[in-house]
């Protein structure tokens, strides 16, 4: 049986483990893309590829958090209330131009 959690199931994190009473979590794969640089400037893409995630979120702290969980550990978190706007404004988009090809 692999200790593995399921993707895509979105569960509640207990305070004893988060510190929060309302922690949130779902495990996922994401693509991470690696860019080249040249004397500290972008200059390309120099690769991607698929690694496992785990997203966090809670309205107690205000915080959505994207962990990476293989190959070099890395997180990243932002305002909770900046993660909702950005999805709202892509829905809102997406409806209007699914409109706009009408």
């Amino acid at each position: 049986m692999s200790k593995e959690p399921e993707s895509g199931v979105i569960r509640n994190v207990p305070k004893g483990r988060s510190g929060v009473s309302d922690a949130v979590e779902l495990f996922a794969n994401a693509n991470v893309t690696a860019f080249s640089r040249k004397k500290g400037r972008v200059q390309g893409i120099a690769g991607s590829g698929i690694a496992k995630c785990r997203m966090t979120a809670s309205y107690e702290t205000g915080v959505v958090s994207i962990s990476l969980r293989s190959g070099k550990p890395l997180m990243v978190s932002v305002r909770l209330d900046e993660m909702m706007a950005l999805l709202q404004a892509a829905a809102t988009r997406a409806t209007e131009a699914r409109e706009e090809k009408k």
